[in-house]
């Protein structure tokens, strides 16, 4: 699959048309790459990188679809206010008196054993995870270790006649 065009994303987030402009592709494109990256190795799939599992045809409008929520999620992390909020992240949620403020823990996906903390994004990357690639997160939210391999013993008794 061809990682989706700067034009193709914009086409699917007033966000990302409303912070960057058509005549700067540039900043996107570099954007695209980083999310397409994560989302290839989140799925086992590739997204126009060269390693993975190739994208069925079916589920190409979603593989654009991913890419670009997960370029959304970085383009807002890289904003003001959001590098802000990240200062104070390693506190959860404090109140005094009658104000309380809460933050995101990065944790929080973890522990929800989902693929991102935004169910939306997780429904989209794990439906186009491969079935290995799920299993292999299942094993890892579980703590249980994943066999590198399956020996099967043959069957060494001469044949009866």
């Amino acid at each position: 699959m061809i990682r989706p065009t700067s034009e193709e994303v914009r086409d699917r987030s007033e966000f990302l048309l409303a912070l960057y402009p058509r005549e700067e592709p540039e900043r996107l494109d570099m954007l695209i790459a980083e999310a397409a990256a994560l989302v290839s190795e989140m799925t086992c799939r590739d997204i126009g990188h060269g390693s993975g599992a190739e994208v069925p045809t079916g589920l190409v409008p979603l593989a654009h679809r991913a890419v670009t929520l997960k370029t959304e999620q970085i383009a807002n992390a890289r904003t003001s206010k959001a590098t802000k909020r990240r200062v104070g992240a390693s506190l959860r949620s404090f109140s005094a008196g009658s104000y309380a403020e809460s933050y995101f823990d990065p944790g929080l996906a973890q522990k929800a054993r989902q693929l991102d903390a935004d169910q939306g994004v997780h429904e989209t990357l794990w439906t186009l995870a491969t079935e290995e690639c799920r299993e292999g997160w299942l094993a890892t939210w579980s703590g249980e270790e994943v066999p590198a391999s399956l020996v099967v013993s043959p069957n060494w008794s001469p044949p009866s006649y």
